[in-house]
């Protein structure tokens, strides 16, 4: 880890005083999409504590019956196949606004249906809405939602509840940002992700392998098609050096030489792969693999086909020119024959 502050007189100082105080730690962090769902389960411990007489009426909320896509790509814990949610279920209808007339308001029994955790409860839930699909998933990443600075006690009362604490994973520990986040932050923070989330998709589709690697080969990302050219595991191998899992000579080579204005023609397991490698931004690297067995099998059958015609043709041929020669020598044939 580096740390720049220009102007530091005394060096020694700041480096006695950076290694005195300073304390850093990594955690292995869940996706939100792995958690979400749990806190679905919370809801309705808490809802059982806290309100044990409660019931949903049928009149009390709204009911939608298409449901939400949720994007699980980068899921580790889920399948790959995008896990759906009803949008009852998470609380992402808009309750009715209260009022003065009616006591027991359409509000009131959705704050105590969804006491923990939706899009208007104490912890407001991390989804953006996808434009294509017209609904809400969750935003990727280890947030799982945000929550005003005056609600954080009430959250962290629920969480340590028991029969909460056994719905979450042993080893789960929630903690909060050191920096408050805007609105404006969320917004963009949304955007980014439903972009990221087309990316990922547009990605998946290409019919080449696309791997992205940091400037000393680590794998940060790849689609499905890398995985199955390469033999990599986007849940195993991600965080891995990409050249200690395809353990070829010819790659290892192409990557020291560093000459990638030159693709490299690769066997690897049963396939033929074009490899080229990009270098973008400042410090990554795009590693794009084009499947070639086919055309190279094609092009073989050609030869082969072109060598055994040659062969077969020519065999006839000497053949005829042996004899011609043997009858051109022979002296009892007449000399018009002979020459003819």
């Amino acid at each position: 880890i580096l740390v720049e502050l220009p102007g530091v007189k005394d060096k020694a100082r700041v480096r006695e005083l950076l290694q005195g105080t300073a304390n850093l730690e990594f955690w292995e962090t869940y996706e939100n999409q792995e958690v979400a769902p749990l806190f679905e389960k919370a809801n309705d411990k808490v809802k059982q504590i806290l309100f044990p007489d409660f019931e949903v009426k049928k009149d009390s909320t709204a009911t939608v019956s298409d449901s939400t896509a949720v994007a699980s790509a980068t899921s580790t814990a889920v399948a790959d196949t995008a896990k759906k949610a009803d949008s009852v279920s998470l609380g992402l209808n808009k309750p009715a606004t209260p009022t003065a007339a009616k006591q027991d308001t359409a509000y009131e029994n959705f704050m105590k249906r969804f006491p923990l955790y939706s899009l208007y409860s104490p912890l407001k839930a991390a989804v953006y809405q996808d434009q294509q699909s017209k609904g809400y998933a969750y935003i990727p990443g280890p947030t799982v939602g945000y929550a005003f600075k005056t609600d954080t006690a009430k959250i962290n009362a629920y969480l340590r509840l028991d029969k909460v604490k056994a719905i979450f994973p042993s080893k789960l520990k929630f903690m909060w940002g050191a920096k408050p986040t805007l609105r404006g932050d969320e917004k963009n923070q949304a955007e980014l992700a439903e972009w990221l989330a087309r990316f990922r998709q547009a990605m998946n589709l290409l019919p080449d392998g696309v791997v992205i690697m940091d400037d000393v080969m680590f794998l940060e990302w790849c689609n499905p098609v890398a995985e199955k050219h390469l033999g990599l595991s986007m849940k195993q191998d991600k965080g891995m050096r990409v050249t200690n899992l395809v353990r070829t000579p010819e790659f290892i080579d192409y990557i020291i030489l560093g000459r990638y204005d030159t693709p490299l023609t690769l066997s690897f397991r049963e396939y033929k792969l074009i490899v080229h490698i990009i270098p973008f931004e400042n410090r990554r690297q795009i590693l794009v693999t084009h499947d070639v067995t086919e055309t190279e099998r094609i092009d073989m059958m050609r030869r082969d086909f072109i060598a055994n015609a040659s062969h077969e043709l020519r065999t006839p041929l000497t053949v005829i020119n042996g004899f011609l020669e043997i009858a051109s020598m022979q002296p009892e044939l007449d000399l018009s024959i002979r020459k003819s």
